[in-house]
């Protein structure tokens, strides 16, 4: 029986009593009725008090003697050793569950020391990386720079080399022009000697032959003779001569191509 039972029982007993005494003191029939009916509700007002107030006090009680009766079933020869076991059994549980926490707890310090060892090394290895770019690029940058500047160079020596090719060039050509300004000079100065001595040999002629012998001899020379200075002198002795042999025709042609020379090539 229940501590709740027992409070039952008791507020019954205790409203019977009550209606026993009611009674004695009833007068009529009519007024123990009424007076049996009240007492039924106040039974029952009495029994729901009762109820309320002993309810936690009765569930309190009831915990605090739970103790008390494991402890007495512990106490029992028969519970004892189940006691005992279940005791051990939940100590082991308890010890189980214990080492299984720090087991996972281990695991995941573990498993967080490897995450931040893995996130460590790859940040090492990406500042690695970085690092080896950012060499790669100087280096390139360093390569780049040079081979600019070596192109910039080698420009710089084929202008040069050019430069220096086209000077050499018009010292040749400075020189090649020396050189012919000397020749013609040469050329110019034997000329000039060979017609003064054609001239000299036309005077001689025209001076000691006769004409018709003078005009046979010029016309014969006129064909060999290639200096224009000797070629103008023989044509005026030959035009000459011809007007003194009375062919004046003759003398009119030599007069033309002294005014108005024949080269070669003209038709």
């Amino acid at each position: 029986m229940t501590l709740t039972d027992r409070s039952l029982t008791t507020g019954w007993f205790a409203g019977l009593a009550f209606c026993l005494v009611a009674s004695l003191f009833t007068p009529t029939p009519l007024r123990a009725d009424d007076r049996e009916a009240e007492a039924r509700e106040a039974e029952a007002r009495e029994r729901e008090t009762s109820e309320q107030d002993h309810r936690p006090r009765d569930d309190d009680r009831a915990e605090r003697r739970r103790p008390d009766d494991e402890r007495l079933t512990r106490d029992r020869p028969g519970n004892r050793e189940e006691a005992e076991e279940r005791e051990m059994h939940e100590r082991e549980m308890l010890e189980r569950e214990m080492h299984g926490r720090e087991m996972h707890r281990l695991a995941m310090q573990r498993r967080q020391s490897r995450l931040r060892e893995v996130r460590e090394r790859e940040m090492r290895e990406r500042e690695r990386e970085l690092e080896m770019h950012e060499r790669e690029l100087h280096e390139r940058e360093q390569m780049e720079r040079r081979e600019q500047e070596e192109r910039e160079r080698d420009q710089n020596l084929q202008a040069m080399e050019l430069e220096m090719r086209e000077l050499e060039l018009h010292r040749q050509r400075l020189e090649l022009r020396i050189a012919e300004m000397e020749l013609e000079k040469r050329l110019s100065q034997s000329v000039s000697k060979a017609d003064e001595a054609a001239l000299d040999a036309i005077k001689m002629a025209s001076r000691f032959m006769e004409p018709e012998a003078a005009a046979d001899f010029f016309a014969g020379m006129l064909d060999r003779v290639h200096s224009p200075i000797v070629q103008h002198e023989l044509r005026l002795q030959l035009a000459e001569r011809f007007f003194y042999a009375e062919r004046p025709d003759q003398a009119a042609e030599q007069l033309r191509a002294l005014i108005a020379p024949v080269h070669e090539g003209d038709h």
